[in-house]
């Protein structure tokens, strides 16, 4: 394999990474609601949950981060790293506008519309059990 074949390669896996760190991302918008809905009752669960879905959220997005730093050639400094776990709706907006300056920044939305996306996988899928329960009689 030549050093042009390896480096696609490589760009490949990372695209793949970048992706499930994405998907990861919006599956435990999805996850989490239902997991709220199922135990809303249960004392504690709430202040548990919301504390595991930052953690694995932000994982999920500083890994995307990081990743698409790598697919584009990029570097990101350990100060912008900390500012994405730690503000990622204010930090992964300057990050895409370092790694793609202004207009491909603004191309997907700032990464806005990603974390609007989440959210409403979070209520639909909050409905979506509510409908069941409700159907299946499960509510009192």
């Amino acid at each position: 394999m030549g050093k042009t074949e390896n480096m696609e390669e490589t760009d490949r896996s990372l695209r793949r990474w970048r992706f499930v760190a994405f998907t990861v991302f919006m599956t435990s918008s999805a996850f989490f609601a239902v997991a709220d809905f199922v135990f809303y009752d249960v004392k504690g669960w709430t202040d548990g949950s919301w504390i595991l879905d930052i953690v694995i959220a932000t994982i999920a997005v500083a890994a995307w981060c990081h990743l698409d730093a790598r697919v584009n050639g990029c570097l990101i400094s350990r100060r912008l790293s900390i500012w994405i776990v730690l503000a990622a709706l204010f930090a992964v907006p300057v990050y895409l506008v370092q790694s793609r300056g202004w207009k491909g920044a603004l191309k997907v939305g700032l990464g806005l519309p990603f974390f609007a996306v989440s959210i409403w996988i979070y209520d639909l899928a909050w409905m979506a059990t509510e409908s069941v329960f409700e159907r299946m009689d499960w509510l009192q």
